[in-house]
């Protein structure tokens, strides 16, 4: 719930603009951009766990900055200390899982069951947000209170947690250059998992605007879409994962763009409906997005983990954060295109599915079988 709170922080309790707290926000995202690389050095000089912890620590000062220090400086120190506080922690959270269950074949399983979690405490955070600002909007203090308490928590248990003895006695890490830039099949992964991540950063970012604005729906209808979207990735994620479990990462891959691509033809449909159905048919279009979501999960996530050098395995985790960066910072900008035409940024949007099943075959080609090919945990033929 960090991204909407700081925004309304900025503007209703510092008085900044739009604009200015668009701004201050945008110029904290891209000092985070930073953050990815460093984060997998790191992992694989002192561990996941130390970058993981450090990372909600600098999440936890951010939240004292904000509170504390007035203006611009307030502002844009905030935003930049929590975004590489983010970026620290999503570039080490999967070697982190990874080191937990260090005798894993594979990881599927592991990783959806952290999206479950992760997806639930995104729907919990966001309905105490509502509900406190509903009882008092001035009450945006205490939710980055909050924020600070949790992420100090969060921390102290990083700190504190032990690790199994196997994930202490990893490889040393190469020294030089990490080879992620140079290992091409790798880099198709991060492009694949582009091309994905941009339609599913879009629906956040598009969806309420979509439906309020440009449709007529009621201004309720995008929380319950959140709420419906939250519920369906933190109870069926793993389950997916475990109809799946006798299938490739690629079939899941392939099913969920599909999906997606259902999705966008769907939101066409919608703009030809009449405006009394308008509403029952956002909420099941939402739904269609939810199901593709709930196949992808962490299938990619998992791939990268098979698909890097375990002596090098931050790093290459790491690198394959930014294909989630990217898509955050491309997404956005598609609703730029409906200055153009109504239906330009669905087909825009449509390319990267379209393009994810054009690449897919290739990759399975290129990488190790393991990665994309086989059933997750089988040895290679």
């Amino acid at each position: 719930m960090y991204l909407p709170v700081a925004a309304l922080f900025l503007i209703q309790i510092r008085d900044f603009s739009v604009a200015e707290a668009g701004l201050a926000l945008g110029v904290g995202a891209a000092v985070g951009l930073a953050f990815p690389l460093l984060a997998g050095r790191l992992v694989d000089v002192v561990g996941p766990r130390w970058v993981i912890g450090t990372g909600q620590l600098l999440r936890a000062v951010a939240m004292i900055i904000y509170l504390l220090v007035p203006g611009w400086w307030g502002a844009i120190l905030g935003s930049a200390v929590c975004a590489a506080g983010m970026q620290l922690h999503y570039g080490s959270l999967f070697a982190f899982l990874a080191a937990l269950r260090p005798g894993d074949k594979a990881h599927d399983a592991q990783f959806a069951r952290i999206e479950m979690v992760r997806s639930a405490g995104y729907g919990t955070g966001a309905l105490v947000g509502a509900v406190l600002l509903a009882w008092d909007p001035a009450a945006l203090p205490w939710l980055l209170a909050v924020k600070l308490v949790t992420s100090s928590a969060a921390a102290v248990l990083v700190y504190t947690m032990r690790m199994p003895e196997t994930s202490r006695d990893r490889p040393k890490a190469k020294s030089g250059r990490s080879g992620v830039l140079t290992n091409l099949p790798f880099l198709g992964l991060v492009l694949l998992a582009f091309l994905i991540t941009v339609v599913t950063e879009f629906f956040p970012v598009a969806f309420p605007v979509i439906a309020v604005e440009q449709l007529g729906a009621p201004v309720w209808l995008p929380s319950l879409a959140n709420v419906a979207l939250a519920v369906l990735t933190s109870t069926l994620t793993a389950a997916a994962v475990s109809l799946t479990r006798a299938r490739s990462r690629a079939f899941a891959v392939r099913l969920g763009a599909w999906t997606l691509l259902v999705w966008i033809a769907s939101m066409g449909v919608v703009y030809l409906l009449p405006r009394g159905s308008v509403t029952i048919a956002l909420f099941v279009s939402a739904l269609i997005f939810g199901a593709a979501t709930v196949v992808l999960g962490t299938r990619l996530n998992a791939a990268a983990d098979e698909a890097a050098p375990k002596q090098q395995l931050g790093r290459y985790l790491a690198a394959f954060q930014y294909s989630f960066s990217a898509a955050s910072l491309v997404a956005p900008l598609l609703l730029a295109a409906f200055a153009v035409s109504m239906w330009l940024p669905w087909m825009l949007l449509a390319l990267g599915p379209l393009a994810a099943l054009f690449l897919l075959p290739h990759l399975q080609r290129a990488l190790p079988a393991q990665v994309l090919s086989q059933a997750p945990g089988t040895k290679e033929n």
